[in-house]
């Protein structure tokens, strides 16, 4: 596995490519689960961040395209839906349990190019969440 950045403001933060990988997943399942309403912003913003999120492209290890969250967040009001998926999206992670199970990441996240051989811990994803959170409020 390589390592590459989401980028956020001045700042970025850099992680495991398969886990900004993963973490996609779970903000396109957070998305796709949901309305502009339940997200608090108007239909036209909320399509545009699904579209942002399918922009994302995983090539190879340490090459993760489209991630840089300045591209998405160019208003106040486009980085506090980002927020309100990153929330939204550890929230679900916490209905996991301890561990994300390995029958879900099967289905869900692993690919020929890259797979999980056993049940994930639920805090690796929570806890770099809360970093980008962190990194989000530092800079919006």
């Amino acid at each position: 596995m390589g390592h590459d950045y989401i980028d956020i403001g001045t700042s970025h933060l850099r992680l495991n490519d398969f886990h900004i990988w993963t973490l996609h997943h779970f903000f396109c399942d957070a998305i796709a689960t949901s309305t502009p309403e339940s997200f608090g912003t108007d239909a036209d913003t909320f399509n545009a961040l699904q579209k942002y999120l399918e922009s994302w492209e995983w090539l190879g290890p340490g090459i993760v395209t489209g991630c840089d969250f300045n591209s998405f967040a160019t208003t106040p009001s486009r980085l506090n839906l980002l927020r309100t998926l990153i929330s939204a999206t550890r929230e679900r992670l916490t209905r996991f349990g301890d561990a994300i199970p390995l029958s879900y990441l099967d289905d869900h996240v692993n690919s020929s190019m890259a797979y999980y051989l056993a049940p994930q811990p639920t805090a690796t994803f929570t806890d770099i969440i809360d970093r980008l959170l962190a990194l989000i409020s530092q800079d919006g």
